[in-house]
């Protein structure tokens, strides 16, 4: 295909000579179909023309899969603050895979026939895959990207949580930031909150501190505005928005799924650094985040994976900071959930401790 210069998203000066790589952009959904639906609007209205959209639906109980599909079929209107959501651009083709046929790269005879059935308004059909069972960000991720890659290694895949709405340049810019340097291998959004649009959750990604075995976001909490356009360090890439390049997938291999929730991709981002590789943010790339609609910010899952997976992330990367940061969370955590009122989570967090400490890092143990 020829490139063209779109006039609605922004150009760098090298894209008018380089072609338009393709985005496979992976959305894993648990229970939170009116969320996805909403992002899947805004990311259908993105500028970006050479793209892939798979949902991944780690065996929800809402019948997300009905609904989404009634979405795409133009049955259920989207009401958004950020994008005029209207019906005009769907219906918009899907097909549909179990885990099973999925994780074996899909049925692509099937695939060109839907692509070849496709109206000229409507280039980008849908993947919708039921993974029969609950894997987590990471391994509900990692179902989509072996779904496709396969068949493309060359292309890049776009980690985007379920509970995120997009800018319309938002995939180009990042795309950009990936194309002007090699070297750069993981690339990040500007993190916003949905509910506050103006406040930054954050620039790109966080720092870790792993003697405390604790992250503070770039950015975060602060009003976005001109400072926060421009490059800073960073320990890894904010996974709710989170573009891969596939020579990295290549060489360091896929998601850790035995995390489950959290940390997963400032463990895929060590190991990426580790590999030669560098992170990169994209400013203008703007992302929306309700953060954590899916399973709470503050809630006892969060309490339990957060504290486990910290202490499995520092014995796989950081050894000699295990003994420290586990003190000052056994000092901290239960003083602070007092406070909020929370004492029955204490025995969690214990346990969260004790299973960091000591487990195989297999099957979750609390969901």
């Amino acid at each position: 295909m020829d490139q063209q210069v779109r006039p609605d998203i922004p150009v760098h000066n090298s894209d008018r000579m380089r072609p338009w790589v393709k985005v496979n952009i992976v959305i894993v959904n648990w229970n939170g179909w009116k969320d996805t639906i909403e992002c899947l609007t805004t990311v259908f209205q993105n500028g970006y023309p050479n793209y892939q959209v798979i949902v991944v639906d780690n065996d929800s109980s809402d019948g997300s899969i009905e609904q989404i599909k009634m979405w795409a079929e133009g049955k259920i209107q989207v009401n958004s603050k950020f994008v005029e959501c209207n019906t005009g651009s769907r219906p918009i083709p899907y097909i549909e895979y179990d885990g099973f046929t999925a994780e074996r790269g899909g049925l692509l005879e099937r695939e060109n026939e839907l692509y070849g059935r496709l109206d000229k308004c409507i280039s980008h059909p849908l993947i919708l895959i039921q993974t029969g069972e609950n894997l987590g960000f990471a391994g509900g991720n990692n179902v989509g990207i072996r779904c496709v890659f396969a068949r493309d290694e060359n292309a890049y895949f776009w980690l985007l949580n379920n509970d995120t709405v997009i800018k319309s340049d938002a995939l180009q810019c990042l795309v950009s930031v990936a194309e002007d340097d090699e070297s750069v291998g993981i690339i990040g959004s500007k993190i916003l909150f949905y509910h506050n649009p103006d406040v930054i959750q954050a620039a790109g990604g966080g720092v870790l501190f792993p003697l405390i075995g604790r992250f503070k976001y770039v950015g975060g909490r602060k009003r976005d505005g001109d400072y926060w356009n421009r490059q800073f360090p960073i320990s890894y890439v904010m996974g709710a928005s989170m573009l891969i390049k596939g020579n990295v997938l290549k060489d360091i291999g896929l998601l850790a799924s035995q995390y489950f929730l959290g940390w997963e991709e400032t463990d895929f981002c060590t190991k990426a650094v580790r590999n030669g590789w560098k992170l990169g943010y994209a400013c203008q790339s703007r992302v929306w985040h309700k953060n954590s609609a899916t399973v709470g910010v503050n809630s006892a899952s969060s309490d339990y994976y957060g504290t486990r997976n910290s202490i499995w992330f520092l014995r796989k990367y950081h050894r000699y900071a295990v003994p420290s940061a586990t003190l000052f969370g056994l000092i901290t955590k239960p003083i602070v959930r007092l406070w909020r009122r929370q004492a029955d989570r204490i025995p969690l967090l214990l346990k969260a401790y004790w299973d960091g400490l000591f487990s195989n890092e297999g099957k979750p143990k609390c969901r």
